[in-house]
């Protein structure tokens, strides 16, 4: 009989040892305040868009120059209010992560 024990304390302790020890790290894993990931929020593609410089090569006399000043301010005018949209869509991204 105390044969039999011993084989029988050999066949589960494999199991039980590694019972334990799963135990063990699931309770670890869900008692651990690991931070909670966030979802990540990207600006609209729009206003990553690149800029388009105007062809210079083409610029032969000065009404050619005129134009291309005029191109090039209405550029700077739609990549100023892109920034513009992108400094609000921040601000809207930080106000909703202090309601958290």
């Amino acid at each position: 009989m105390h044969e039999s024990a011993k084989k029988r304390w050999k066949r589960l302790y494999r199991p039980l040892v590694f019972g334990a020890i799963s135990s063990f790290l699931i309770l670890c894993a869900a008692c651990s305040k690991a931070p909670r990931e966030s979802a990540i929020a990207l600006p609209p593609a729009a206003l990553l868009e690149p800029i388009v410089i105007p062809d210079r090569t083409q610029a032969r006399t000065q009404g050619d120059l005129v134009r291309l000043l005029i191109e090039d301010e209405a550029t700077m005018e739609r990549t100023n209010a892109n920034l513009e949209a992108l400094r609000q869509w921040r601000r809207i991204m930080e106000a909703g992560k202090n309601d958290d």
